[in-house]
């Protein structure tokens, strides 16, 4: 795992700092309970994903730096950060959405169903019926997934012969199609 340089950290911190700060403190205080330190996790995460909408780029070191930073042991933010959502692509990152997603099986159904899949309205909003779809009909987190998968360099709007229009395309690595 490759380390991120420590001004490019620290400027991730301190950005993060104004955008979360008044809304979850200096992090868990020792001796909470545990709905407590869940609550503001959660408020961090919804901090994240909303001053980050297209992910956090970087390894999973600088997300467990930045946990550290806020106050949790080392152990918590290895543990928090191996439940963040990473996107694979040109540019990857680590994606945050206001609930948890199995992202995995959304890229393979992007990958696999999507290009059978003919939505109505125009490209961005057949990619998200079709999202939505499959996240139970929220279509915030399919806003969420769509932006992170965006960010990450897996989305390509290009012209369909077969529609004869223009489309979404999803484009994941082949590591991914290893596991399907």
């Amino acid at each position: 795992m490759s380390k991120i340089p420590p001004e490019t950290g620290q400027a991730l911190v301190e950005k993060l700092q104004v955008h979360t700060l008044t809304s979850i403190g200096a992090g868990p205080a020792r001796g909470k309970e545990p709905c407590a330190h869940q609550n503001g996790l959660e408020k961090l995460a919804a901090s994240l994903q909303q001053a980050y909408p297209q992910g956090l780029p970087g390894e999973r070191d600088a997300l467990v730096t930045l946990l550290v930073q806020k106050g949790y042991s080392h152990q918590e933010a290895v543990a928090r950060a191996l439940e963040a959502h990473f996107l694979p692509g040109e540019k990857p990152r680590f994606a945050f959405t206001s609930r948890p997603v199995d992202l995995n099986a959304l890229m393979r159904a992007l990958d696999q169903e999507y290009p059978e899949f003919v939505g109505e309205g125009d490209e961005e909003e057949e990619a998200l019926d079709f999202l939505a779809a499959r996240l139970e009909g929220d279509r915030q987190v399919a806003k969420e997934v769509l932006e992170a998968l965006r960010g990450a360099g897996c989305v390509e709007k290009a012209y369909s012969p077969e529609l004869v229009r223009d489309r979404l395309f999803f484009r994941f690595p082949e590591a991914l199609r290893l596991y399907a």
